[in-house]
C-alpha cells in the first residue's frame, strides 16, 4: 500500500472554494463554440468528454452520499468522437473548467466508514505530472481558463508569495501521485478524537472521486476493503491509542504514516477476504442510509480478533480500555 498527503495548496482561501463560488465561476465561463480549445486526452487522466455532456452551468447542490447520476458519469467518462483518434478533443471553457474543480474532503469531514461533505471544492490547476504510461500532461495554463483566472486574481498577492506554488502563482505545487485521487482509495483523518476515521472512496459520489485536503491522507493499493475493516477495527484502534498515538494531543491520537506503513496485517485466504469484504460493503451501504452499523462492526471485530489470534482475556482488555478512553 502507499500513503500520501492530501492536496497542499499553499493558500486555501483561493484554491478551496464553496459550491456557491464554483457555480459563480462556471456561470462566468464562455460557453460558445468560439471558445473551444483542443485538449489532449492525457490532460485529464481517466476523463473523457462525451457529445452528450450537458453544458448548462446550473448544477444542483447535493447531500452527502448522493450517488452518481447520468450527468456526472458523462463528466467522468468523456468519449472522443473516434476511439482511434489519439490527438485532441474539443472542450469549451465551461466544460474544461468544470473538469478542473474537484470535490474535496478535509480531515474533519471524514468519518468512520463514512463522510460528511461540506460542499467544498479544490481548483486543481496542477503543475503537470507523469501517468502510468510515462506520458506527462503539461501544467495547466491559466490563460485557457479566464473565469478561474479572474477568481484567482482576487488573491494574487497571497498566491504569488507562497513557497509551494508551481510554475506560476496560479499552479499548485508538483504532485507526482495526483492521478491517485481519481481512483478508488481510502481517505482518512490523521488526528482523531475517539475513533478511527477511515472511509473508502469508490467514486460513487455524484461528482466522482473526492480529492483530499492537506489535513487528510489517502491510502492506495490492493485489497482496500479488507484494509478498511482492519483499520477501523477495535484492535488497531487500541494499538494506536496505546502504543503509536504520540504525545501532546490530549484525548486525541494520531495515525502516523510511518506506523501505518508498518502495521502488521494478517495474511488471509480468498474465503476469509470475501467474508470480511462482504461485511465491510454492508457497513458502507448501511452508512449511506444513516443506519446503525454497531452489530455489523461487532461481527467484523470478532473475525479480526481471530486473525490476530487474541484470547478472551486480551479481547476483554481491549474492550475495557476503549470504553474508558
Amino acid at each position: 500500500m502507499s500513503i500520501n498527503y492530501g492536496i497542499k495548496t499553499g493558500y486555501n482561501p483561493a484554491f478551496i472554494i464553496t459550491t456557491a463560488t464554483r457555480d459563480s465561476i462556471l456561470k462566468q465561463c464562455d460557453n460558445t463554440q468560439k471558445s473551444l480549445l483542443p485538449v489532449t486526452t492525457n490532460t485529464f487522466p481517466s476523463l473523457r468528454v462525451s457529445d452528450s455532456e450537458r453544458s448548462n452551468p446550473q448544477d444542483n447542490k447535493v447531500d452527502c452520499h448522493e450517488s452518481a447520476n447520468a450527468d456526472s458519469r458523462n463528466d467522468k467518462n468523456i468519449e472522443s468522437k473516434s476511439r482511434n483518434d489519439k490527438n485532441h478533443i474539443l472542450l469549451n471553457e465551461y466544460k474544461r473548467t468544470k473538469l478542473l474543480i474537484k470535490p474535496i474532503l478535509r480531515g474533519r469531514d471524514i468519518k468512520r466508514y463514512s463522510y460528511q461533505w461540506d460542499n467544498l471544492w479544490v481548483i486543481n490547476t496542477h503543475n503537470g505530472y507523469k501517468l502510468d504510461s510515462n506520458k506527462k500532461p503539461p501544467p495547466i495554463d491559466i490563460n485557457e481558463y479566464p473565469a478561474l483566472k479572474n477568481h484567482l486574481d482576487r488573491f494574487y498577492p497571497q498566491i504569488a508569495k507562497r513557497s509551494d506554488k508551481g510554475n506560476t502563482p496560479y499552479n499548485l505545487r508538483n504532485c507526482a501521485y495526483l492521478p491517485l485521487f481519481d481512483k478508488e482509495k481510502i481517505v482518512y483523518s490523521e488526528i482523531v478524537q475517539k475513533e478511527p476515521q477511515f472511509y473508502l472512496d469508490n467514486g460513487d459520489f455524484k461528482f466522482g472521486h473526492f480529492y483530499a485536503e492537506a489535513t487528510s491522507f489517502i491510502l492506495s493499493g490492493e485489497n482496500l476493503r479488507y484494509l478498511l475493516g482492519i483499520l477501523n477495527s477495535k484492535i488497531v484502534t487500541f494499538a494506536f491509542k496505546t502504543f503509536y498515538a504520540g504525545g501532546g494531543l490530549g484525548s486525541a491520537f494520531r495515525y502516523k504514516k510511518a506506523f501505518l506503513e508498518n502495521l502488521p496485517i494478517p495474511k488471509i485466504n480468498a474465503k476469509q477476504e470475501k467474508q470480511i469484504t462482504d461485511i465491510v460493503n454492508e457497513i458502507l451501504e448501511s452508512k449511506k442510509q444513516n443506519q446503525n452499523t454497531g452489530a455489523l462492526e461487532s461481527k467484523l471485530d470478532s473475525i479480526i480478533y481471530k486473525l490476530y489470534d487474541l484470547n478472551k482475556d486480551e479481547i476483554d482488555q481491549i474492550t475495557l480500555s476503549l470504553s474508558l478512553s
